[in-house]
Protein backbone atom coordinates (compact mmCIF):
# COMPACT_ATOMS: atom_id res chain seq x y z
CA UNK A 1 0.00 0.00 0.00
CA UNK A 2 1.28 3.39 -0.78
CA UNK A 3 -0.18 6.39 1.64
CA UNK A 4 -0.07 10.19 1.18
CA UNK A 5 2.92 11.79 3.33
CA UNK A 6 0.14 13.14 6.07
CA UNK A 7 -1.04 9.74 6.56
CA UNK A 8 2.54 8.22 7.13
CA UNK A 9 3.38 10.90 9.80
CA UNK A 10 0.12 10.64 11.61
CA UNK A 11 -0.07 6.67 11.54
CA UNK A 12 3.07 6.65 12.80
CA UNK A 13 4.14 9.75 14.54
CA UNK A 14 6.45 10.06 12.50
CA UNK A 15 8.48 13.68 12.65
CA UNK A 16 7.38 15.90 8.83
CA UNK A 17 10.59 15.81 8.03
CA UNK A 18 11.14 12.54 8.12
CA UNK A 19 8.01 11.78 6.16
CA UNK A 20 8.89 14.06 3.58
CA UNK A 21 12.16 11.67 3.52
CA UNK A 22 9.82 8.76 3.07
CA UNK A 23 7.29 10.04 0.43
CA UNK A 24 10.38 10.98 -1.39
CA UNK A 25 11.37 6.88 -1.35
CA UNK A 26 7.56 5.88 -1.63
CA UNK A 27 7.37 8.10 -4.67
CA UNK A 28 10.44 7.06 -5.99
CA UNK A 29 9.52 3.15 -5.67
CA UNK A 30 6.00 4.21 -6.98
CA UNK A 31 7.76 5.35 -10.41
CA UNK A 32 10.41 2.48 -10.41
CA UNK A 33 7.77 -0.08 -10.72
CA UNK A 34 4.95 1.30 -12.02
CA UNK A 35 4.22 4.16 -13.97
CA UNK A 36 0.55 4.80 -12.26
CA UNK A 37 -0.11 3.93 -8.47
CA UNK A 38 -1.72 1.16 -7.30
CA UNK A 39 -5.80 0.31 -7.16
CA UNK A 40 -5.54 0.18 -3.80
CA UNK A 41 -4.24 3.26 -3.45
CA UNK A 42 -6.89 4.89 -4.85
CA UNK A 43 -9.61 2.29 -2.78
CA UNK A 44 -8.26 3.41 0.39
CA UNK A 45 -8.35 6.89 -0.58
CA UNK A 46 -11.93 6.48 -1.86
CA UNK A 47 -12.69 4.85 1.40
CA UNK A 48 -11.15 7.05 3.86
CA UNK A 49 -13.19 9.91 1.88
CA UNK A 50 -16.29 8.32 2.24
CA UNK A 51 -16.05 7.88 5.99
CA UNK A 52 -15.03 11.45 6.08
CA UNK A 53 -17.76 12.53 3.90
CA UNK A 54 -20.30 10.40 6.39
CA UNK A 55 -18.89 11.33 9.63
CA UNK A 56 -19.64 14.96 8.36
CA UNK A 57 -23.00 14.33 6.59
CA UNK A 58 -24.20 12.44 10.21
CA UNK A 59 -23.22 15.51 12.31
CA UNK A 60 -25.05 17.60 9.29
CA UNK A 61 -27.92 15.83 9.77
CA UNK A 62 -27.63 15.94 13.37
CA UNK A 63 -27.25 19.89 13.68
CA UNK A 64 -30.02 20.08 11.33
CA UNK A 65 -32.28 18.21 13.86
CA UNK A 66 -31.03 20.37 16.87
CA UNK A 67 -32.00 23.79 14.42
CA UNK A 68 -35.78 21.88 13.79
CA UNK A 69 -36.07 21.60 17.55
CA UNK A 70 -35.36 25.07 18.55
CA UNK A 71 -37.20 26.61 15.63
CA UNK A 72 -40.24 24.70 16.91
CA UNK A 73 -39.17 26.09 20.56
CA UNK A 74 -39.03 29.62 19.11
CA UNK A 75 -41.97 29.20 17.46
CA UNK A 76 -44.32 28.11 20.24
CA UNK A 77 -42.90 30.43 22.61
CA UNK A 78 -43.81 33.07 20.12
CA UNK A 79 -47.43 32.21 19.40
CA UNK A 80 -47.48 31.90 23.45
CA UNK A 81 -46.62 35.36 24.03
CA UNK A 82 -48.28 36.72 20.97
CA UNK A 83 -51.41 34.79 21.92
CA UNK A 84 -51.63 36.18 25.27
CA UNK A 85 -51.87 39.95 24.40
CA UNK A 86 -54.68 38.91 22.23
CA UNK A 87 -56.18 37.30 24.95
CA UNK A 88 -56.22 40.15 26.80
CA UNK A 89 -57.08 42.60 24.56
CA UNK A 90 -60.25 40.21 23.72
CA UNK A 91 -60.92 40.36 27.14
CA UNK A 92 -60.60 43.94 27.08
CA UNK A 93 -62.66 44.01 24.41
CA UNK A 94 -65.59 42.12 25.78
CA UNK A 95 -65.25 43.77 29.44
CA UNK A 96 -65.70 47.39 27.62
CA UNK A 97 -68.61 46.10 25.09
CA UNK A 98 -70.79 44.80 28.92
CA UNK A 99 -69.53 48.11 30.47
CA UNK A 100 -70.99 49.88 27.53
CA UNK A 101 -74.67 48.03 28.02
CA UNK A 102 -74.71 48.59 31.23
CA UNK A 103 -74.29 52.27 30.98
CA UNK A 104 -76.73 52.14 28.40
CA UNK A 105 -79.14 50.17 30.31
CA UNK A 106 -78.48 52.36 33.50
CA UNK A 107 -79.27 55.33 31.16
CA UNK A 108 -82.55 53.75 29.82
CA UNK A 109 -83.65 53.08 33.51
CA UNK A 110 -83.41 56.95 34.27
CA UNK A 111 -84.93 57.74 31.66
CA UNK A 112 -87.93 55.04 32.39
CA UNK A 113 -87.71 56.78 36.08
CA UNK A 114 -88.17 60.23 35.10
CA UNK A 115 -91.45 59.04 32.71
CA UNK A 116 -92.86 57.51 35.44
CA UNK A 117 -92.36 60.10 37.60
CA UNK A 118 -93.70 62.70 35.46
CA UNK A 119 -97.00 60.33 34.99
CA UNK A 120 -97.51 59.97 38.53
CA UNK A 121 -97.24 63.64 39.06
CA UNK A 122 -99.77 64.22 36.65
CA UNK A 123 -102.14 61.99 37.73
CA UNK A 124 -101.99 63.22 41.35
CA UNK A 125 -102.53 66.70 40.32
CA UNK A 126 -105.52 65.49 37.74
CA UNK A 127 -106.86 63.37 40.80
CA UNK A 128 -106.84 66.43 43.52
CA UNK A 129 -107.49 68.77 41.27
CA UNK A 130 -110.61 66.60 40.43
CA UNK A 131 -111.39 65.82 43.79
CA UNK A 132 -111.50 70.16 44.35
CA UNK A 133 -113.77 70.72 41.83
CA UNK A 134 -116.22 67.87 42.69
CA UNK A 135 -118.59 70.02 44.99
CA UNK A 136 -118.15 73.30 42.04
CA UNK A 137 -119.36 70.55 39.31
CA UNK A 138 -122.18 69.05 41.79
CA UNK A 139 -123.06 72.46 42.57
CA UNK A 140 -123.31 73.64 38.87
CA UNK A 141 -125.29 70.27 37.57
CA UNK A 142 -128.16 70.95 40.57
Amino acid sequence: KIKSPRLVAIDRKIPASTAAVKRISVSTQATRTAKAPDASFYKDLYDEARSTVTAYHTKLEQAHYKIGQLESQVSASQANKTNEPHDDLLTMQLARKELYEREHEITLLKESLKKETTNRIIFAVLTYGLLILQPVFWYLLR
